[in-house]
C-alpha cells in the first residue's frame, strides 16, 4: 500500500515503528455467493479491498474509495460485518514499516462501474467461492474474518462480528 501524505509525514517522525492505524475493508459478494478478492502486488496475497482510512474521512468513504481505486467498482456499503485487530492484522511492508490495522469489515454492493484491477496496488482482481479463497494466500486476518463473512451471506444474516476480548479487569 502506498504511503498517504499523513503517514509520510509520520513516518518521518517514528521511522519504521508500528503504527495503529484504522482501515476499512470491502466484502462484495456476486449472484453466485463469491466474494470479490484482489491480488494484492505487495504482500503477494489474495484480500478483499481495503486500505487506510485517511484523516478527516469516514470507515464508510474510506471503504468506497479503496474499493474504486483497486477494483474500479463504485460500490455502498450495507452493513459492518465486523471489526478486527491485534496480531493477525499487524503488517509489515517491503520498507521494514510495521502497521498494526484496526480493519472495520464493510458488506458492500456494487452500483457502478467495471472491475479492473489498478496494476499498481491490485494485481489482479476475480470472485471466489468459499473452498477457493481458503487455497489461496491471504493475511492473518482474512482466516478470521472471511469465514464469518461467507456464513453471514449464506445465511442472509446481518451480525456483525468481532474477536472475543481477552483482558479482564482482575487479569489486566
Amino acid at each position: 500500500m502506498p504511503r498517504t501524505g499523513h503517514v509520510a509525514s509520520i513516518r518521518r517522525s517514528v521511522g519504521s515503528q508500528r503504527l495503529l492505524l484504522p482501515s476499512a475493508t470491502v466484502c462484495v459478494f456476486d449472484a453466485e455467493d463469491r466474494l470479490l478478492l484482489v491480488h494484492h502486488a505487495e504482500g503477494d496475497h489474495w484480500a478483499p479491498p481495503g486500505g487506510a482510512v485517511e484523516p478527516d474521512e469516514s470507515p464508510a468513504d474510506a471503504a468506497v474509495r479503496e474499493c474504486f481505486e483497486e477494483t474500479g467498482l463504485h460500490v455502498r456499503p450495507l452493513q459492518i460485518l465486523g471489526v478486527y485487530g491485534g496480531q493477525p492484522c499487524e503488517v509489515t511492508y517491503d520498507n521494514g514499516d510495521v502497521v498494526q490495522y484496526v480493519l472495520t469489515l464493510f458488506r458492500c454492493e456494487v452500483i457502478g462501474g467495471s472491475l479492473r484491477p489498478d496494476g499498481h496496488e491490485a494485481l489482479d482482481a476475480r470472485y471466489v467461492a468459499d473452498d477457493e479463497w481458503q487455497h489461496l494466500t491471504v493475511p492473518p486476518w482474512a482466516r478470521l474474518a472471511l469465514p464469518r463473512a461467507f456464513d453471514d451471506i449464506a445465511a442472509d444474516e446481518q451480525r456483525a462480528a468481532f474477536v472475543a476480548p481477552t483482558w479482564h479487569p482482575d487479569t489486566g
